[in-house]
């Protein structure tokens, strides 16, 4: 299936919000804090962002993969578990969150966003597979550009990272909670079962235990890939300190852009693929698109490559350290198609029902790219960060191939892709000498 232009422009509202981050919010932030503090905000966005799939039990992949199936039977169940999560489940928990906070202000706060992220991963979900464009468009940029802002413009007013993490979670769920009336159509209504009578309660916990089942071995993949594309900086604040982390996280924006470009456009194209009628025309559909999102990302790498050498020291203020940052970047950038490759291998795994091998590919990627940063001891500075992104996924990206070879499933593994690990690698290399 072949999407339009204007549904592919909104459904890129990902990269667009990381560039509005990248560009304006961050760069404006550092001037109205201390490194101290945007490293603090950056740690706990972090953290948040890891735990939301865990909030989540992981039933947004379950809703994107059926809410996408082309019988309309299937979309319907998608939707009935959507509601049935954030009934029964979030928002049971957000009600506990709001108890503890005047008693524990920092667990209620931290809790309350997660959970308000992981309600707006669902819906998020939802949009995607039931192909409305706006309704993901506006919950994106809500949860990626809006919340994080007024979250920043609450810490510079108050210097309460806890009171930023309460502004954080309303944002987050006031869009979340509109979106979500747009998936109440008259073809996708959650309050009625396929022969039409009146959904129990009994059904809706029969749908949400089958989803759970297929949702929870996905979990440890989930919460461990974010902790190895993102999660690393809460290692470098560990290490190095919450001003490194407040460094690094300019060298995860801007090194990470292209990664978060890729994704935005596999995600769209891979729902796009869900759609197929058998597994033949699945498989051509992910080769085709995997094989174009390769040299993308060799472009992507050279910009990002660029703006590290041209761009940082007009972003940043002058007591920023540049090049220290440029050298994280630069060991950011093989990353790109390491992510696509190790994405590609997912996507057969999940179509033939192996869910669990994603699971342990992603664990031992995350395990080499924790050991990175705490191996380098703070002898490669800000640029551990970086080679510990692209050596998690470098491992991720083989052991999925090896997964999948043993299991004799079919691999995603074209020449393109193989030359653009190598162009990405070269750039990064490239961008290392020149800074």
């Amino acid at each position: 299936m072949r999407a339009s232009l204007p549904r592919l422009v909104l459904y890129c509202t990902g990269a667009v919000s990381l560039g509005l981050n990248t560009l304006f919010l961050w760069p404006v932030l550092a001037r109205h804090a201390s490194p101290d503090l945007l490293g603090q905000l950056a740690t706990h966005l972090t953290l948040v962002g890891l735990l939301s799939p865990a909030a989540a039990a992981g039933l947004h992949i379950y809703v994107l993969r059926h809410a996408a199936h082309p019988d309309p039977q299937v979309r319907h169940q998608a939707v009935r578990v959507a509601v049935a999560s954030i009934r029964s489940v979030i928002g049971p928990a957000v009600g506990l969150a709001l108890v503890l906070l005047p008693f524990w202000p920092a667990a209620g706060s931290a809790i309350l966003a997660v959970l308000c992220t992981g309600a707006g991963l669902v819906v998020v979900a939802l949009m995607r597979g039931l192909d409305r464009p706006w309704s993901f468009a506006v919950l994106t940029l809500g949860g990626q550009t809006v919340a994080p802002a007024a979250a920043a413009m609450a810490l510079v007013r108050t210097g309460s990272v806890n009171t930023a993490m309460l502004v954080f979670a309303a944002v987050v769920v006031l869009p979340a909670v509109v979106a979500s009336r747009d998936a109440a159509s008259p073809a996708t209504r959650p309050d009625r079962v396929a022969t039409g009578r009146v959904a129990t309660r009994q059904d809706d916990r029969s749908v949400l235990a089958e989803a759970l089942r297929f949702s929870v071995p996905l979990m440890p993949h989930l919460v461990l890939i974010l902790a190895l594309v993102q999660g690393i900086r809460v290692l470098v604040a560990v290490t190095q300190g919450y001003s490194a982390a407040g460094y690094f996280q300019f060298a995860a924006m801007l090194g990470g852009f292209p990664i978060t470009a890729v994704l935005v456009l596999r995600g769209h194209w891979s729902t796009c693929a869900l759609r197929c009628q058998d597994d033949e025309a699945f498989y051509r559909e992910t080769l085709r698109y995997g094989q174009r999102l390769a040299w993308m990302s060799v472009a992507l790498a050279v910009i990002a490559g660029v703006s590290a050498l041209q761009l940082l020291p007009m972003l940043l203020p002058s007591s920023y350290p540049v090049r220290p940052i440029a050298l994280a970047i630069a060991a950011l950038l093989p990353a790109v198609t390491l992510q696509c490759v190790g994405d590609l291998q997912a996507e057969m795994a999940l179509r033939s029902g192996k869910g669990g091998s994603v699971s342990i590919a992603t664990g031992i990627g995350a395990c080499v790219g924790a050991a990175v940063v705490p191996l380098a001891d703070g002898s490669l500075g800000l640029a551990a960060g970086g080679l510990a992104v692209s050596a998690g996924l470098s491992a991720r990206a083989l052991v999925s191939v090896l997964y999948l070879r043993r299991d004799g499933i079919r691999i995603v593994l074209s020449t393109q892709l193989r030359a653009s690990v190598a162009a990405c690698l070269l750039v990064g290399v490239g961008v290392a000498i020149m800074v």
